[in-house]
């Protein structure tokens, strides 16, 4: 582990693989590591050349949330009984014993996430004592992200590539880039949650959580008591949905269980026997051709699920990405060309790269 740590904080993804890989499982044969991190840093090697600075900042949030400490905090300790607090107690944590029950919370859980990274100063002080001096050097204006307050937002309309939102607390509108914060957010609903600056402008730095009217007023009118917002309302982690994180990987705000569901309910394959990686490789590579043909053209903001950053979640995922290109064509460069105009980011860079391969093979 600390030879993993240690080659994400020089911003080595191939010698933290190859780490993970001297030893892939634990005593019972099972796999040691978060599927998640080696998605991450999968993501960040077969992705390299398409990925701007802000992916950097967003790995770094990742490692200080992981990062390993043999004698926890005592502000890690704070965020964590907070969050379990929040979850109803120890008594209604899921898990097949407590060690499994803390790292769902430590693992899965916004509110711990939240209070780790920002208010109990954990993101500030990895990039202090643990990020190395180039890996911040390539990230986009991570330092900043460190002091970014909690926001209070309301949804004002999606569009395949731009989320266009209300600050509750002064009026302004704000528009993000659509990689899927308000996937299930309809226009009116509100979420809590932190933006950040970057040379693409302004754009959460992770998934925002939806919350009820009242909670959003609440921390519009107090964001440093975000906390006791959720608190007073009375709503519990059922109602607020706080474990959302597994799975936030670096290019998308779409939680995994979410873009996974819309490309089997696409495909039709949602009373599939068994989820297998290549029957998700497959529904995902008829998801983008389904985009391609513009079979989402008609999809109107107040959907219940957003498709367009479902479709940039599977184009940015590297198992997904070589079944898409295995099925392009030649007579595809149009469509791909277009749903790379409706894009944001990566997935934009990775469908010209799949027309231009497409245009060399005629």
């Amino acid at each position: 582990m600390l030879l993993a740590d240690g080659a994400e904080a020089r911003g080595d993804a191939a010698a933290a693989l190859e780490a993970i890989s001297r030893q892939p499982l634990d005593d019972r044969g099972e796999l040691f590591w978060r599927p998640w991190r080696i998605a991450r840093l999968e993501q960040l090697l077969v992705l390299e050349p398409f990925l701007p600075r802000w992916v950097v900042s967003r790995w770094i949030l990742e490692q200080a949330l992981q990062a390993s400490d043999p004698t926890p905090s005592r502000s890690r300790r704070i965020a964590l009984d907070l969050a379990i607090e929040m979850r109803g107690g120890l008594a209604a944590l899921p898990g097949v014993d407590g060690v499994d029950a803390m790292s769902r919370v430590t693992e899965n859980d916004w509110v711990y996430r939240q209070l780790h990274l920002y208010d109990r100063g954990a993101l500030a002080a990895f990039l202090r004592r643990g990020a190395a001096a180039d890996l911040v050097a390539g990230a986009d204006r991570v330092q900043e992200w460190a002091s970014a307050p909690m926001r209070a937002l309301r949804l004002v309309g999606r569009e395949p590539a731009v989320l266009h939102w209300t600050d509750l607390a002064t009026g302004v509108p704000l528009d993000v880039p659509n990689l899927g914060a308000a996937a299930l957010v309809l226009p009116a609903e509100t979420v809590i949650g932190r933006v950040v600056p970057t040379e693409d402008g302004p754009m959460f730095e992770g998934t925002p959580l939806r919350v009820p009217p009242d909670v959003a007023a609440a921390v519009a009118a107090d964001p440093g008591d975000w906390l006791g917002a959720l608190r007073r309302s009375g709503s519990g982690a059922r109602e607020l949905d706080t474990a959302i994180m597994r799975g936030n990987h670096l290019l998308t705000d779409v939680p995994e269980t979410v873009w996974q569901f819309a490309t089997l309910e696409w495909a039709g394959r949602l009373d599939a026997s068994a989820l297998t990686p290549d029957l998700l490789a497959e529904s995902g590579a008829e998801l983008v051709r389904a985009a391609l043909r513009g079979e989402f053209d008609g999809y109107v903001d107040d959907a219940d699920l957003d498709p367009w950053p479902c479709v940039a979640a599977v184009l940015c995922d590297p198992p997904m990405i070589q079944r898409v290109a295995d099925r392009v064509r030649p007579e595809d460069v149009p469509g791909l060309l277009a749903l790379a105009d409706r894009l944001f980011g990566p997935a934009a860079a990775i469908c010209r790269e799949l027309a231009a391969a497409a245009r060399m093979a005629a």
